[in-house]
């Protein structure tokens, strides 16, 4: 029996490290762990890769539901794939094992709120999104205004280095340049 582990985070900001530990620490040895830095939307090569080495009597471990899939449907193909090679899934957050007939049920379970929760987050964002005026835009505020803008050209067309002008706006020279160009 060989335990085949796999991590995912979302976005390339986010750590691996937390779930690594936590598969190194349920036994899965490092050449067996599989990683990746993918939304659960779109493909994944690694868990795609880290099924196809599962052979009977295997285990592929994951430390919680939502990073295999955020659909109940996609938990229910990769419970499928593990059990088509005499496999099994084991979710360590959760105490989740599928070589048992209550393991399968409660990881379907949890694979409904995990399909929930995706479901609130995507609400929630499109009411915050929805809830911005008409013409407003995402993200940071700009870090000068047009005046400041005006004003930061006019002193550098005079001669005035640019060091200078980012010092009286308080702002860096990185920050000027990008302004005025």
């Amino acid at each position: 029996m060989t335990l085949i582990g796999y991590a995912r985070v979302s976005t390339e900001g986010q750590d691996l490290s937390t779930q690594v530990l936590a598969l190194r620490g349920a036994g899965v040895e490092d050449r067996h762990i599989y990683t990746e830095k993918v939304s659960g939307k779109k493909p994944r090569p690694q868990l795609e890769q880290a099924i196809r080495t599962l052979r009977e009597g295997d285990v592929l471990v994951t430390t919680r539901v939502d990073r295999i899939a955020r659909r109940l449907s996609g938990l229910v193909q990769v419970m499928e794939a593990t059990e088509q090679v005499g496999a099994s899934l084991r979710v360590l957050d959760h105490g989740i094992d599928t070589s048992t007939p209550m393991g399968r049920a409660m990881l379907q379970v949890g694979g409904v709120f995990a399909e929930m929760e995706a479901a609130l987050i995507a609400a929630r964002t499109q009411e915050a999104l929805a809830a911005r005026g008409p013409g407003q835009r995402g993200g940071r505020p700009r870090a000068l205004t047009a005046k400041q803008v005006a004003d930061a050209k006019t002193r550098i067309e005079k001669g005035q280095p640019v060091s200078e002008v980012a010092a009286i706006l308080a702002v860096s020279r990185a920050t000027v340049y990008r302004a005025v160009r």
